[in-house]
């Protein structure tokens, strides 16, 4: 389960707002629940803020307001809640390029950028439109869906070392599964030992490059593109089954060899990178990556047990048994 950020300016109005604008208001934020069950993620609130009064605001997310709305609000489980207050003082030297924020709720908004950025290792809001907004000198991507795919691509977060490529695998993960869900079903990422020690001393721009071009090749290939499987898409990669080699397998179950090519964000094709996947009991196992086209593979690994395994929207599991993989 992803965790986004929810724009304050949803939640929090003037005091003097008309009964038809706070209907309006209450109404757009249950649109932005809806958006989060469609796509399975949950909002980051500061629960901190429902204890305090404001002179010149109502929290419309308060679920103790008096108000049959704000009760209606409360019942849509989109949250996941932190409990922080940020001591604020004007001479921090704390940024946020936002005309609308005020030092009266400042130290309960602060906590979200900051969890954001330390904990999930993103910056996406969600809003009421398509902006973005400077937090300290970093800059944080405020959308207003996910139906409009043009400039999408940009909110992903940089790379910049392994340990960020890990920590970043279920964003990603829930990123590029969000919109195709009905038409492939995978759920459970298995990234083999050789496949990690491959990567391991990549730079940080061939790690964005990887991880976004991974879960593209698995959720947009070209080739299901091409049989009208998939609708057309910005995210839809060159990836294409291997027939130069005799046969894989895993365990006792045979497949294809499919090879994703590894390119930027803004590219759909090209260069010499390559990721190798396959398919085992319902995963996709990620087992492979070549910086000279992959062609010709001929290949052995055993998958140990305990091997992790990245599960969309569920805690990870590990595999319950060794499993040879083999190419001929």
């Amino acid at each position: 389960m992803s965790v986004l950020g929810l724009d304050y300016k949803l939640y929090l109005k003037d005091k003097n707002i008309s009964v038809e604008d706070k209907f309006i208001a209450e109404a757009e934020l249950s649109e932005k629940f809806d958006l989060a069950k469609k796509y399975s993620f949950k909002y980051l609130y500061n629960g901190n803020i429902n204890y305090q009064s404001f002179d010149e605001y109502i929290n419309l997310l308060n679920f103790d307001y008096d108000d049959f709305s704000s009760y209606a609000l409360s019942i849509n489980n989109v949250f996941e809640y932190i409990e922080i207050t940020h001591s604020y003082s004007p001479d921090e030297g704390i940024e946020i390029n936002d005309e609308f924020i005020d030092t009266s709720f400042i130290n309960y908004i602060i906590p979200i950028y900051q969890v954001l950025e330390s904990q999930y290792k993103h910056r996406t809001f969600v809003s009421s439109n398509m902006t973005n907004i400077n937090f300290n000198g970093i800059t944080y991507f405020f959308l207003k869906d996910f139906t409009d795919e043009k400039g999408v691509l940009n909110i992903l977060p940089e790379i910049s070392s392994i340990d960020d490529f890990y920590s970043l695998i279920p964003f990603y993960f829930w990123f590029f599964s969000k919109k195709n869900k009905v038409n492939i079903d995978v759920s459970k990422v298995i990234l083999t030992k050789n496949f990690k020690n491959q990567i391991i001393k990549a730079n940080s721009n061939s790690l964005c490059n990887i991880l976004a071009s991974l879960f593209r090749g698995i959720y947009y290939p070209d080739y299901l593109y091409s049989k009208g499987v998939i609708e057309s898409s910005e995210y839809i990669i060159e990836t294409h089954p291997d027939k130069n080699i005799k046969s894989l397998k895993i365990g006792n179950e045979s497949n294809s060899l499919y090879r994703v090519h590894s390119v930027s964000k803004d590219e759909k094709k090209g260069g010499v990178n390559r990721i190798c996947y396959t398919f085992y009991d319902k995963k996709v196992v990620i087992f492979y990556y070549s910086t000279d086209h992959c062609e010709n593979l001929r290949y052995k690994e055993e998958l140990r047990k305990n091997l992790k395994i990245y599960v969309l929207n569920d805690e990870d599991e590990k595999l319950d048994k060794d499993i040879k993989l083999e190419i001929k």
